[in-house]
């Protein structure tokens, strides 16, 4: 699966959380719980509807000290949240706005 080339947002039925008991970051879904860990928290808690795929990974690169490596995991989990159904394409609405007609 591709990635939308717009800004992200996560997918209102996935919802970022701290676990109280182990102090770890979770991202709570139908299916059950995503244990994340830094760099998987990192990437989620930037998907805000302002920021393209390609901006998450240029951020996180630069947050790496330039490690080329970086972009590419950085795409290859967006890519894993996309095919679960967790990514949405902000298509130029608000965040929390709803989303644009498909038709």
């Amino acid at each position: 699966m591709s990635l939308p080339a717009g800004p992200l947002r996560l997918a209102r039925r996935a919802k970022l959380r701290l676990d109280p008991v182990r102090r770890k970051p979770l991202l709570l879904v139908p299916e059950g719980v995503l244990v994340l860990n830094r760099t998987a928290h990192e990437i989620v808690r930037r998907i805000d509807g302002t920021r393209t795929a390609a901006d998450l990974a240029a951020e996180l690169t630069a947050a790496a000290g330039g490690e080329a490596r970086v972009a590419a995991e950085v795409r290859a989990f967006l890519e894993r949240l996309a095919a679960k159904g967790l990514l949405e394409e902000v298509g130029g609405a608000a965040p929390g706005a709803g989303a644009a007609p498909r038709g």
